[in-house]
């Protein structure tokens, strides 16, 4: 079996789950970054996929049982347990080309944002830095705020 080097990067569909705020952005004290899925396949040269949720594991009986290898680790790294479906999750996963230099946890060049939302709870420096580089960069600043009338987050531009 041939060995990859690969990246690999997680993207959401919902940008107003308070699990996702609680979980991922320290109690609504981060911020989320929106991208539109086209310009981020126009860079990276291959698509982003839909997380496969199950409540079994990925059925993998042998490595003969796929075309090829990649439909292999694809399969594999796709797949996530049923309780995370509320991610909405999608990802991006690619092969280090041989001349490229490779490093564990490298941050990859990435494409423009599209929209940022900063947390409930965010920290005002935090604020004013994220508002600083949207404004300078022209990209859409959201403040997400719980909502009066039930459990959800709504969005307003600042």
């Amino acid at each position: 079996m041939k060995k990859l080097r690969v990246f690999t990067a997680c993207f959401c569909e919902e940008k107003s789950s308070l699990l996702m705020w609680a979980h991922y952005a320290n109690s609504h004290k981060g911020f989320c970054i929106g991208y539109k899925f086209e310009d981020i396949i126009k860079k990276f040269g291959i698509d982003i996929l839909p997380v496969i949720y199950s409540e079994e594991y990925s059925v993998i009986r042998s490595y003969d049982m796929f075309k090829d290898y990649d439909e292999f680790f694809l399969d594999v790294w796709r797949s996530k347990s049923i309780e995370w479906s509320y991610e909405k999750e999608w990802r991006l996963i690619g092969e280090y080309r041989k001349n490229e230099p490779y490093e564990k946890g490298q941050v990859a060049d990435m494409v423009k944002p599209f929209n940022v939302y900063m947390g409930v709870n965010i920290d005002t420096e935090v604020r004013n830095q994220l508002m600083k580089i949207c404004r300078e960069r022209k990209i859409n600043l959201f403040q997400m705020h719980l909502s009066e009338k039930g459990y959800r987050l709504l969005a307003y531009r600042v």
